[in-house]
């Protein structure tokens, strides 16, 4: 820790350059005792609200499998970037 990563990534992230070449992309932080549902969801909504499309409804009750299958979905043929920043 401590050598400046996170601060690198996202420059690299924000850049639009970078950001051009991906259909969509999510930056998603994740903490020690994360939920493995929680993170797919916040995914989710990040890939939708960055291409301004509605967040499909009830997302916020659908189970584990069913996020995975919808983003399984949304992501097919498409280019994208996650990251996954770790706080701890």
């Amino acid at each position: 820790g401590g050598m400046g990563k996170t601060t690198f990534a996202k420059k690299v992230y924000d850049n639009q350059r970078v950001v051009g070449h991906f259909d969509c992309h999510a930056w998603v932080t994740v903490s020690q005792s994360f939920k493995m549902e929680e993170l797919l969801r916040n995914m989710t909504k990040k890939f939708y609200q960055g291409r301004k499309e509605a967040v499909p409804e009830g997302i916020d009750t659908i189970d584990e499998m069913s996020l995975i299958a919808l983003i399984r979905q949304y992501l097919q043929d498409k280019r994208y970037v996650v990251v996954l920043d770790d706080v701890w």
